[in-house]
């Protein structure tokens, strides 16, 4: 893990303000694993969407950059391993 660092520049009311915004990032084609469970049937369709944005456009304050991307690969839909936990 690195740290990404950049200038942020603002004028206000009380004057000039400048800062540092830092974030942690990984090398590209680090691969995470998890899993999602979403509570109404309904919903699977958007959060499918949601994952597949992030190929555009990704996730975190540095999204806008271009950094964060990232593709989702869906493995398998285990519905019946969570019924007991859905019910």
């Amino acid at each position: 893990i690195e740290s990404c660092q950049r200038p942020l520049r603002a004028q206000t009311a009380q004057g000039d303000k400048n800062s540092l915004a830092s974030s942690e990032e990984i090398a590209a084609g680090a691969v995470m694993e998890f899993s999602i469970i979403v509570m109404s049937d309904g919903l699977v369709p958007a959060v499918k969407e949601w994952l597949s944005y992030g190929k555009l456009r990704g996730l975190g304050q540095w999204r806008n950059s271009g950094k964060g991307r990232f593709v989702c690969k869906i493995l398998e839909e285990r519905l019946a391993e969570f019924a007991d936990i859905l019910e």
